[in-house]
């Protein structure tokens, strides 16, 4: 390999395609620590409002955790759906290929910090005495579960409505 061309070449390199995905990933990455770093201090709160007339705050802090495991559910899913890990709604799977192969780290990545959180969430939920919700089907298509025209109806067969 010739290190002096490496170098040339990536001094030609368009900037912008790797500043656009590292936007993406460090508010990601800010997205995911803000939401672990709120569950863990409600988590304390949570376990220190047991009388009976903070019983009201205790509950909007599990209403808060339980609306927050289901929006893990929906970023779980959504990734787990792009890798072919989970059946669309007509029981088919996205092809194998869908996921462009330089990036397929990334998405396996992010679908196993979502998975952690499902995983924090639901032990959370389930120490604080709240009956966990079952994971929902999502339609990511935007069609209401086919009753109304898909608003993204290649989110899973175009990878730049995927990442957009």
């Amino acid at each position: 390999m010739n290190f002096l061309q490496l170098l040339a070449d990536l001094a030609h390199t368009n900037p912008a395609v790797y500043s656009q995905a590292s936007q993406r990933r460090a508010m990601l990455r800010q997205l995911s620590q803000a939401g672990v770093r709120v569950a863990a201090t409600a988590l304390p709160l949570a376990g220190l409002l047991a009388s009976p007339a903070q019983a009201g705050i205790r509950e909007n802090l599990l209403d808060s955790l339980t609306l927050a495991l289901t929006l893990e559910y929906l970023e779980a899913d959504f990734y787990r759906t792009a890798l072919g890990l989970l059946a669309l709604a007509d029981g088919s799977f996205v092809s194998a290929g869908f996921v462009p192969a330089d990036v397929r780290a990334d998405i396996e990545t992010l679908q196993q910090h979502e998975e952690q959180h499902v995983q924090f969430l639901t032990t959370a939920l389930q120490n604080s005495g709240v009956a966990v919700p079952a994971r929902p089907r999502f339609d990511f298509t935007g069609s209401h579960n086919g009753t109304t025209p898909a608003l993204f109806p290649d989110v899973f067969s175009n990878f730049d409505s995927f990442c957009g």
